[in-house]
């Protein structure tokens, strides 16, 4: 009778249980008394979810615990950008200046070019590895130039030259007569002043 008034009481708490939302905790080898004691600690031990929480958020959070805690746990980095693009070209520069005698201004449409020339050879025209265009815009000289080229085309068994003009338009107002050699054969990259003379 005492066994059957025990098993009763037992049963009756775990219908309780079950009736306030407390999950069923299989729990074989175990009856009677041991079920329910089995029950509460259930209870304590069962970790509820947050209302309105899905099954599915906490599994992310899950996730993302176990990758901060474990270092073998592999973490996404954002995309890196691969820079695009030609190649960067290694310049170097020619520098000087260019001057002439005369106390005459310039007309405002007059332009000063200077190019850097491979002249090796005397029986054909000069080839052109640089050009920069300077506006003086009535301004007096000297006008100051820095002319960029590729030393990767030059070559060292071959002399080189910087020729300035200045144009007025089509005009050919003031030219450099005398070679100022650069770059090879023992000759500055900087020519200092290059002396213009006037054309007609």
């Amino acid at each position: 009778m005492k066994a059957f008034q025990k098993l009763s009481v037992g049963l009756l708490f775990a219908a309780l249980l079950a009736a306030c939302g407390t999950p069923a905790i299989k729990d074989e080898g175990h009856s009677g008394e041991g079920a329910a004691t089995h029950a509460v600690e259930g209870v304590h031990t069962a970790e509820p979810h947050a209302a309105g929480t899905s099954s599915a958020t906490h599994a992310v959070e899950g996730v993302a615990t176990r990758a901060a805690n474990d270092s073998s746990v592999g973490v996404l980095a954002p995309p890196t950008a691969t820079p695009t693009g030609a190649p960067t070209v290694t310049t170097a520069l020619v520098k000087g200046s260019a001057t002439y005698r005369e106390r005459i201004t310039l007309p405002a449409s007059a332009t000063v070019v200077v190019q850097l020339q491979d002249v090796s050879r005397a029986d054909a025209p000069a080839t052109v590895l640089s050009e920069v265009t300077l506006k003086p815009e009535g301004k007096a000289p000297p006008y100051a130039f820095e002319l960029p080229y590729d030393p990767a085309k030059i070559d060292a068994t071959h002399r080189y030259a910087v020729s300035v003009r200045i144009l007025d338009g089509v005009k050919l107002l003031f030219l450099n007569t005398t070679m100022s050699a650069v770059v090879t054969m023992g000759a500055p990259s900087d020519v200092g002043e290059v002396i213009l003379n006037r054309v007609g």
